[in-house]
C-alpha cells in the first residue's frame, strides 16, 4: 500500500509539473509575439513619420529589421534586405498591405520561405505628392525553442529534486500513517491465541489514537468473550467425560 500512494503521488507532482512548465513556455511564446507586435507597430510609426523616398527608407535599417515599401498597386519600390527588387513578386495580397490599404492596419505572423524565419508583419499606409505608398516592416519572431533549450536542463533538475524531496516526504507520511495500522494488525492477530496486548495509543494523529482506543476496547472485549468461550467448552467437556 506504501509503494502504491507514493508512486500515485509522484505521478501527480510530475504530473502538476509538466502542466506548469507547459503552461510557462505558452506564456513566453505569447510574451515573445506581443513583444514582437508592439516593436513592429513602434518602427513602422517612426518609419512613416520620417518617410521622404524609398531608398532613404529602407536605408541603414537594423540587421534583423526588415523595411519594404510598396507602391499602391503591390509592387515593391526598395527593401532594405532584397536589394534587386525587380524580380520580387507583387505584394498586393499580403494580408498586412490588405489591412492598410482597408484604412485598419493589423500584425500578421507567418513563415517567410525566402528568410526562413517565422515573422510578424505590419504595414501602414503613407500618403506622399503623387498618391500613396505602404511602408511594410518586418521582424522574425523569437521562437520558443530557444526557451526550451535553455531551460530544459532546469526543468529537469527542478522536476527531479521535487520528486525526490516528495518521495522522502511521502514515505515519512505513509509510514506515520501505516505505522499504527500495521502494529493494530499485529495485535489482532494475536487476540485468536489470547496473547492481545492493549496498543499505546501515543502515535502523532489523535484521530488514529482515538481510532486504536475503540480497537483496543473491541479487542478487549472479543478476546474476553474467546476466552469465556473457551473456559464453557472445556466446563462442558468436563461434564460430559
Amino acid at each position: 500500500m506504501k509503494k502504491k500512494y507514493t508512486c500515485f503521488t509522484l505521478l501527480l507532482v510530475a504530473a502538476a509539473l509538466l502542466i506548469f512548465f507547459a503552461f510557462g513556455i505558452a506564456v513566453t511564446r505569447d510574451n515573445y509575439q506581443t513583444e514582437a507586435e508592439n516593436t513592429i507597430r513602434d518602427i513602422t510609426a517612426v518609419c512613416a513619420a520620417h518617410y521622404t523616398d524609398p531608398g532613404s527608407a529602407v536605408a541603414g535599417m537594423p540587421q534583423d529589421v526588415r523595411l519594404s515599401v510598396i507602391a499602391a498597386d503591390g509592387t515593391v519600390l526598395a527593401d532594405s534586405v532584397q536589394k534587386n527588387v525587380a524580380g520580387m513578386e507583387n505584394h498586393g495580397d499580403r494580408e498586412e498591405i490588405l489591412a492598410a490599404a482597408g484604412g485598419h492596419p493589423a500584425t500578421v505572423v507567418r513563415y517567410s520561405a525566402s528568410l526562413g524565419n517565422t515573422m510578424v508583419y505590419y504595414a501602414e499606409r503613407v500618403d506622399t505628392a503623387d498618391g500613396y505608398v505602404f511602408l511594410r516592416a518586418a521582424i522574425p519572431v523569437q521562437t520558443v525553442r530557444s526557451y526550451v533549450t535553455k531551460t530544459v536542463p532546469f526543468m529537469v533538475t527542478v522536476m527531479a529534486v521535487v520528486l525526490l524531496v516528495s518521495a522522502l516526504i511521502c514515505g515519512v507520511f505513509m509510514g506515520n500513517l501505516l505505522d499504527p495500522i500495521r502494529t493494530v494488525g499485529q495485535n489482532l492477530a494475536a487476540v485468536r491465541t489470547g496473547e492481545y496486548h492493549p496498543v499505546l495509543p501515543d502515535f502523532p494523529d489523535d484521530e488514529i489514537n482515538r481510532i486504536v482506543c475503540e480497537i483496543n476496547d473491541i479487542s478487549a472485549t472479543l478476546q474476553k468473550t474467546l476466552r469465556d468461550a473457551e473456559t464453557e467448552k472445556l466446563r462442558l467437556d468436563y461434564i460430559l467425560d
